[in-house]
């Protein structure tokens, strides 16, 4: 879930497996960014994510487990939180630092897509999460079938799964593949009541076509 109590986080960070990582002497205290509603803190039992907003929807994650989470929970709430931030927030590019004996961290990043930026600092760009989402293309197949006028792609299946909670970047993600791919645009008509039109009007909050 996304928080802005600090309290859990600020726990795991100053365990005494997890604060050697973190910059800096002393105790951590990461109140300042997590109750900072321009950040997004996801936490979930024994850790989570805390990612500072960079500007221009780019953000710095920072990951914060106990040593005891490990495998299927952590990768499963990682499907999760990823789902959350390129979804349901403004975030199209996440960054991370990776120091180099930080084993753990840097399997996570390389389960969640993420790819070598430069020094150790390590990148994820939407595009790269999408297309790699099942979720994504099983919502293109939806979206194709509602529509009938595109082909169904992990593109337009992102889209399709951001109009419920994000219209406005669903609207501007999904036309900048559609330029590059000749396809059709669509338009947002209204936010509320939710109405889409692509040669096809789709009205409300399942989509219905009208």
């Amino acid at each position: 879930m996304r928080t802005l109590d600090p309290t859990v986080l600020n726990e795991v960070a100053n365990h005494p497996k997890v604060r050697p990582w973190l910059k800096g002497e002393g105790e951590v205290d990461l109140s300042a960014l997590i109750c900072d509603p321009a950040n997004i803190a996801l936490q979930f039992e024994g850790g989570g994510w805390v990612l500072r907003n960079l500007g221009a929807c780019q953000y710095e994650v920072h990951s914060l487990f106990l040593p005891e989470v490990r495998g299927a929970k952590v990768r499963d709430n990682l499907k999760e939180a990823l789902e959350y931030v390129f979804l349901k927030t403004d975030a199209v590019k996440l960054v991370t630092q990776l120091p180099a004996g930080n084993v753990a961290a840097r399997a996570l990043a390389r389960i969640a897509g993420f790819r070598l930026w430069f020094g150790e600092y390590h990148v994820l760009c939407i595009e790269d999460w999408i297309q790699a989402s099942d979720a994504c293309l099983q919502a293109g197949q939806q979206f194709h079938e509602k529509l009938e006028a595109i082909s169904p792609s992990h593109a337009a299946g992102a889209a399709f799964l951001m109009l419920k909670t994000n219209p406005a970047k669903a609207v501007w993600h999904y036309n900048q593949w559609a330029a590059v791919c000749f396809a059709p645009m669509i338009d947002l008509v209204s936010i509320s009541p939710l109405m889409i039109c692509c040669g096809k009007v789709l009205h409300g909050p399942e989509l219905e076509a009208i």
